[in-house]
């Protein structure tokens, strides 16, 4: 993942070049949106640009640029107040990053990895999948046990409406997720898993996937697409309850 960071904070560049590091990620930085400008724009999966830059800020520079790439956007700020309601609803950036919290960096940095590569695979197979035959089976299911919801899902979801309001109206915000009737995960079926992790982190929750197969086909695959980075793997639904109840 090719990431591209602008911060006019040298000190802080010198604390992100130490602390902010990954295997499969190339990070690039620059100290002004100018010096940024002269970037290949779309070689950049990630642009990270501090809210208070000196030439141009932040918010500015997310805005001149958005339609221009279609990299994961984020406004970065050491201070949490800074970003406003308009920030919030802008649906050009992909998120919020605590400048100071190199851990949170790196988890919204691990989700945006994990997404890109499912998007990419699906994007690959969407002639594939692009029409989807029900055989009157419902997309999904979903039941409260031991105060957490347990959400099967059988097939793409088509009505996640529908669903977003069901978990608003059950007041709860954990989750076990399982794929119960199939023992592979296609890319549309790794989406839809990432749909519903982005779900539940909007409301400060959380999800565990139950691989009730026991599938090593369902594991691996999440491990290459490091959704087990951020998603707890559990082969038994009691494991699963357990863990959502101690945190």
């Amino acid at each position: 993942m090719k990431i591209a960071i602008i911060e006019n904070d040298a000190n802080h560049v010198d604390f992100l070049r130490r602390e902010l590091h990954h295997d499969n990620w190339s990070i690039d930085y620059y100290y002004n949106s100018t010096q940024f400008g002269f970037s290949n724009l779309h070689e950049f999966d990630v642009i990270i640009a501090d809210y208070s830059l000196d030439t141009l800020s932040g918010r500015d520079l997310i805005k001149s640029i958005a339609t221009k790439t279609t990299a994961q956007l984020y406004l970065m700020s050491d201070r949490t107040n800074a970003f406003s309601e308009d920030d919030v609803s802008n649906q050009n950036i992909a998120g919020f990053i605590n400048k100071n919290d190199i851990n949170d960096m790196t988890h919204q940095l691990e989700y945006s990895d994990v997404k890109i590569r499912l998007n990419r695979l699906i994007e690959a197979e969407h002639d594939k999948y692009k029409e989807i035959l029900h055989n009157g089976t419902p997309d999904y299911t979903m039941r409260e046990q031991d105060g957490v919801l347990v959400i099967e899902v059988y097939d793409i979801i088509t009505n996640k409406t529908a669903l977003e309001e069901k978990i608003h109206e059950s007041g709860k915000n954990k989750a076990v997720i399982s794929f119960n009737s199939i023992s592979s995960l296609s890319s549309s079926m790794l989406g839809e898993l990432t749909y519903l992790y982005k779900i539940f982190k909007k409301i400060h929750g959380e999800i565990v996937f139950w691989n009730a197969f026991k599938s090593e086909l369902i594991e691996r695959t999440i491990k290459e697409c490091r959704l087990d980075r951020i998603i707890k793997l559990v082969d038994y639904l009691d494991d699963a309850i357990k863990y959502l109840s101690q945190i």
